[in-house]
């Protein structure tokens, strides 16, 4: 991707950061990554990324998404439309809230992953066998994270918000 396709993928997820942020952000729980694949990414250098700190955003940086990055790079291999994905530090409840509003939802156990290979790769593979689901999560993780998956930035920052909305303030 060109230097100018870079800026403009730094700048997506830059605003969804920030659209993350107006909207109360944070959520108390934690850090939020959020990353982007470039049109033909192939490697973790072809991925974007950002830390959602509240109430400013850390800076966009590529090739240092570390295991987001793995997992939307497998999810890409799955499913092309699938551009972008966030690492959310989340209680153990939301599969169980994302699967109430209808939204797909895989999980893996990485203590069954095999030797020598990323369990972030297989976890991701595992769950995406008939297509990518919207929120995958290893069941075995302490801390509990999730990772949600849409076709770019705003949109999983948008999910992102409705589930955190759905779990503290609807009783469903």
């Amino acid at each position: 991707m060109s230097g100018s396709g870079h800026e403009t993928l730094s700048r997506d997820l830059t605003a969804a950061a920030v659209h993350f942020c107006s909207t109360g952000g944070a959520f108390g729980w934690g850090m939020i990554t959020l990353a982007a694949a470039t049109d033909h990414a192939r490697t973790t250098a072809d991925i974007g990324s950002i830390q959602i700190t509240c109430p400013v955003p850390g800076p966009a940086a590529f090739g240092e998404a570390g295991d987001l990055g793995t997992a939307l790079l497998t999810a890409l291999r799955f499913d092309p439309a699938i551009k972008s994905a966030a690492l959310v530090p989340c209680p153990p409840s939301l599969p169980e809230v994302a699967e109430r509003v209808l939204l797909e939802v895989a999980g893996y156990d990485r203590r069954r992953a095999p030797p020598g290979i990323s369990t972030m790769d297989w976890g991701t593979a595992c769950c995406c066998r008939d297509g990518v689901p919207d929120l995958i999560y290893d069941r075995s993780a302490d801390p509990f994270m999730v990772v949600i998956f849409g076709e770019n930035p705003m949109d999983v920052v948008d999910e992102i918000i409705m589930l955190f909305r759905r779990s503290t303030n609807i009783e469903l």
